[in-house]
């Protein structure tokens, strides 16, 4: 799953106009790695105009992982224990950790889709207590618009996946490394290009 924004028509009438600083959010999902425990883990992570990218921050219901299994100068596993409001709760953790980390700033504008949780009072008002700008993709707009949807996720899922090919009877754990290590993977470079094809 895609979760990711872009500036509203109306305000933005030219994408063109588009800066490097621009910020685009979103979360995807990994292999459910646990079926028969229905456990889902979801990535937030943080993709720059410039093609630099923000922490890698993990939420899982898993009780059994330890929260400091990745680097904490770049990286967070969040472990919610209830069931009560979990997008909202694990988009707010993952805001607050994105500002106190400097992976997000007063003055940066941040692009999010149309996902409820990024949609609630609370994000809304803490993005505007941080001075962060942030607007939505116009509804079905978003695999045209968004460099995410076209390009980022796939980069990086097929990294993930090659890491997994000949490894079996991994843990979360491990498998969560691997993802932190393919996540990092993808290339400036490829990332700028990634913004500049929803400009044309």
């Amino acid at each position: 799953m895609c979760k990711t924004t872009v500036p509203n028509i109306q305000r933005q009438q030219n994408l063109d106009e588009i800066s490097d600083t621009y910020q685009v959010f979103f979360s995807g999902s990994l292999k459910r790695v646990s079926p028969q425990r229905g456990h889902k883990d979801s990535i937030f992570s943080l993709v720059v105009g410039d093609g630099t990218v923000g922490g890698f921050f993990i939420y899982t219901k898993d009780k059994k992982i330890p929260a400091g299994c990745l680097p904490k100068t770049d990286s967070k596993v969040l472990i919610l224990k209830d069931e009560h409001r979990p997008g909202e709760r694990s988009t707010l953790a993952y805001l607050e950790w994105a500002v106190e980390q400097g992976y997000l700033t007063a003055g940066d504008l941040l692009l999010m889709d149309n996902e409820t949780s990024f949609k609630t009072e609370f994000v809304q008002d803490f993005l505007n207590d941080q001075n962060i700008e942030f607007e939505y993709f116009p509804a079905y707009r978003g695999s045209i618009m968004n460099p995410c949807d076209n390009s980022f996720h796939n980069n990086f899922k097929q990294k993930y996946y090659a890491m997994l090919i000949d490894k079996t009877s991994l843990t979360k754990e491990q498998k969560f490394k691997f993802a932190r290590e393919a996540y990092f993977d993808v290339q400036e470079k490829s990332i700028v290009k990634m913004f500049k094809h929803i400009k044309r």
